[in-house]
């Protein structure tokens, strides 16, 4: 099944289409004349109708448009709907606002909304109601668990008092927090399911500071890996994380280290 519009342009569809080729880069697949219709339906027609467009077909994109001058009474009305255009991006959509509105009046400037980065409407010279919209392009899935990932990492340093500059700066064997890896994740709605991110490890980088008593930093540290460890859990919704484990993991890490 395929649905098309089919507008009525009463007189100026040769005209629109011209307008819509140098505008949005329309191409005319096929264009008839009522001078073209059997001769004995032509006696309909009056005269001034004969060369107007009795039909038409363009392509916008990957859409079809029919088109026709209808009746060419010079009166067309275009009321109740709109065309919407999705452009790949936000310049692509600026340039089809620009290209469209000329001549035209612009009902709502181009700009961005909560659902879209771009978004615009407007009438243009002949009275077509135009929707032009560059939606808002979502993280993938990588992207997103780097951040999350980035942001537990930027967490934990915090809680073990190790500042992010800091960390970036001293030798990576300093300490690094081991992680076991969990079993992938597999998140289910209305519309499917998609697999999440495993959490492998974790690398902490940083300095201790010798003066400061091992046993009483050791135990800090445990107290409070196992508080961010919560906070992790909850966050990556990983229900399997052994928060003791953790715990007693930095406990022995950084015990032997500090021996």
């Amino acid at each position: 099944m395929n649905v098309q519009p089919y507008v009525f342009f009463d007189g100026k569809c040769e005209e629109a289409l011209e307008f819509y080729k140098s505008a949005i880069g329309a191409k005319v697949d096929m264009m008839m004349r009522f001078k073209e219709m059997p001769a004995d339906q032509q006696a309909q027609m009056s005269p001034g109708s004969m060369n107007k467009v009795m039909h038409a077909a363009f392509k916008v994109g990957d859409t079809q448009i029919l088109a026709s001058d209808g009746q060419c009474n010079g009166k067309p009305s275009f009321q109740g709907f709109s065309l919407t255009i999705n452009a790949a991006n936000d310049a692509e959509a600026d340039k089809l606002f620009g290209a469209l509105g000329k001549g035209g009046q612009v009902t709502m400037p181009m700009s961005e909304t909560f659902f879209a980065s771009r978004f615009g409407i407007l009438a243009d010279k002949f009275g077509v109601n135009w929707m032009v919209i560059a939606e808002k392009k979502a993280a993938g899935h990588a992207e997103l668990a780097s951040a999350e990932l980035g942001q537990h990492r930027d967490a934990l340093l915090d809680g073990l008092g190790i500042g992010i500059g800091e960390a970036e700066a001293q030798p990576a064997a300093s300490v690094v927090l081991v992680g076991r890896p969990f079993r992938p994740r597999i998140e289910r709605h209305a519309g499917g399911e998609r697999r999440l991110p495993e959490l492998h490890r974790v690398d902490i980088v940083g300095q201790l500071d010798p003066e400061i008593d091992a046993a009483r930093r050791v135990a800090e540290l445990g107290r409070r890996a196992e508080l961010l460890g919560q906070r992790l859990a909850q966050d990556l919704q990983l229900g399997a994380y052994r928060l003791g484990e953790l715990g007693n993991m930095i406990v022995e890490v950084l015990g032997a280290e500090l021996g």
